[in-house]
């Protein structure tokens, strides 16, 4: 027995001592050369790595850093860089014929710039190619010509020529997207999380990302991409399912005021000629405009867009929901310099009741301590233009609703009791229908035409900047006798016609009617009525200040 632990004792020292001084013979940094030779001609860019140290315990060469240049023609800076790097291998080639088969590598905090130009090409297009392109000459447009399709992944190489990695992993990285020309600050993903499996250039490659959106949230994805287009590797096909959880809006129109929280769940699916992704969800908070407030109701949404890779044009068909009611969205857009729209917005017979939280997140202020009950809503509306600059223009219409805790004949100051209005403390309108045009800085409605049973027609138009109200309105008022006109006609009742303006802001709107305008009408009427004759042009006027008439508006 002591004989066997003698043995034993032997064979554990002979051991250590092979681990100890195995390292010493094999000089690992002389494999840099040609690691950094295989990597170049795989990935068609100069490459540098650090001085390379052995471990023979995780049969590992280690680095201290690694750079990749980038395509000169977007940047002289790195296209990649990474604190450390680790080339798992076979130990036993190395030991006795120093020969390097690799199995794995490991990144550690890389950082990744992608870069896109006016013409819609990528920094990473390049990759994998002997040499880098020649810059893109611009050559004058032909009408009739179409641009020609995207090049088709070339056939892979004979395998003997081909590098081929196990898995290749990637840790807390990080991935900067820019322009060229530079516009605004570049947009940063953090905490980049990717193992891509049998890493071969004419491979199905099997992967995992996950990464933190750059404004809060973080995304998933798996997938395979592959086998890699040889010519352009931004056109390589790809399939994956993808998972936005929490992720912010704003960064979609940084300067429109547009925010919200995106939960979504998609598959993406790319040949390198046309993408397509289909998915649905919800955002949460939405606030789509800078003057609004988060909705307390999520909108949701389910989707299909059809992309065209070499034309960066797409389409999209999509169906919006706040609570029971939905909308189809519709049209196309491209992806150019800036995201940019041509889209309908079709929503028939939907409920105010379940659009009215909704409301504030489009900036839409009813009159404070008010609410909209019952009724529908129904729009046809175009949306044209960049995500920051979006202009939406259309008809819009209501139907059967109440403004709860808005008396309008109150607000009439003098001309509801000329009048006799008397709408109670709830306003009902029967209907309202406007055309309506949206831009970032001011709202305005054309052919207003609004029917209130207990105050009559009301027609005009006007605008909405910065919730400050400038309308310019006519009400045909139907009377019953009550009321200084009542009385002027002798306690009959009729159509009255009352110029007003609308002013103040949406929380506190302001009704100002014209009374010299009303009265000078009234005398007007009588006097054609008894003497079959036209009035002095100041009657009208006298008895209007002496009333306390406003300015004519």
């Amino acid at each position: 027995m002591k004989k066997f632990a003698k043995i034993a004792g032997i064979i554990i020292g002979v051991i250590i001592l092979i681990l100890i001084i195995v390292p010493f013979f094999i000089n690992a940094d002389s494999f840099r050369p040609m690691l950094q030779t295989k990597a170049q001609e795989a990935l068609g860019r100069n490459v540098q790595i650090g001085k390379l140290d052995f471990s023979l315990f995780s049969g590992a060469l280690s680095a201290d850093g690694i750079t990749i240049s980038d395509d000169p023609r977007f940047s002289n800076a790195p296209f990649l860089t990474a604190k450390s790097l680790k080339v798992n291998v076979e130990v036993m080639p190395l030991i006795t014929s120093k020969e390097l088969h690799v199995n794995s590598i490991k990144l550690e905090g890389p950082q990744v710039a992608l870069i896109s130009n006016a013409q819609g090409q990528w920094n990473y297009s390049s990759l994998g190619s002997s040499t880098n392109p020649a810059p893109a000459q611009p050559a004058a447009a032909k009408p009739a010509e179409k641009a020609p399709a995207p090049s088709a992944p070339k056939p892979a190489e004979s395998t003997s020529n081909q590098v081929s990695i196990d898995e290749i992993d990637i840790s807390n990285g990080k991935v900067t997207i820019s322009q060229l020309p530079a516009k605004g600050q570049p947009t940063v993903y953090s905490d980049v999380d990717m193992t891509l499996k049998n890493v071969a250039p004419g491979s199905k490659m099997p992967f995992t990302l996950a990464l933190k959106a750059p404004r809060g949230g973080t995304i998933k994805a798996n997938g395979t991409a592959g086998p890699i287009n040889q010519s352009d590797a931004s056109l390589t096909p790809v399939q994956l399912d993808l998972t936005n959880s929490a992720v912010e809006i704003a960064g979609l129109a940084p300067t429109s005021g547009m925010s919200g929280l995106l939960d979504m769940t998609a598959k993406f699916s790319s040949d390198g000629r046309q993408a397509k992704l289909q998915g649905n969800g919800d955002i949460k908070n939405l606030k789509a405009v800078a003057n609004g407030s988060p909705a307390k109701d999520p909108l949701s949404f389910t989707y299909t867009t059809d992309y065209i890779l070499a034309s960066q044009q797409g389409t999209l068909n999509a169906n919006i929901s706040a609570r029971k009611n939905t909308a189809r969205l519709s049209g196309s857009y491209q992806m150019r310099e800036a995201m940019v729209i041509h889209m309908n917005l079709n929503g028939q017979g939907m409920s105010i009741d379940e659009l009215e939280s909704l409301l504030p997140a489009f900036g839409v202020v009813l009159p404070s301590g008010s609410s909209l009950r019952g009724g529908t809503m129904s729009a046809n509306l175009n949306l044209a233009g960049t995500l920051d600059a979006l202009t939406i223009s259309g008809p819009l219409s209501v139907n059967n609703t109440k403004l709860a805790n808005f008396d309008l004949g109150s607000k009439f100051a003098g001309a509801g009791q000329l009048a006799g209005i008397k709408t109670g403390n709830d306003t009902t309108i029967q209907t309202f229908s406007s055309t309506v045009n949206v831009t970032p800085s001011v709202t305005r409605a054309d052919n207003i035409n609004l029917v209130m049973p207990a105050m009559g027609n009301v027609t005009g138009a006007g605008t909405i900047a910065n919730q400050n109200l400038n309308f310019k309105m006519v009400a045909k008022v139907q009377t019953t006798g009550g009321g200084l006109l009542g009385a002027a006609n002798g306690g009959k009742g009729g159509s009255e016609t009352i110029p007003f303006a609308i002013q103040g802001t949406t929380s506190n709107p302001k009704f100002i009617p014209d009374t010299n305008a009303i009265v000078q009408n009234q005398i007007q009427n009588q006097i054609n009525q008894r003497l079959g004759g036209k009035a002095p042009a100041n009657v009208g006027g006298a008895l209007g200040g002496l009333l306390g008439g406003g300015k004519k508006h």
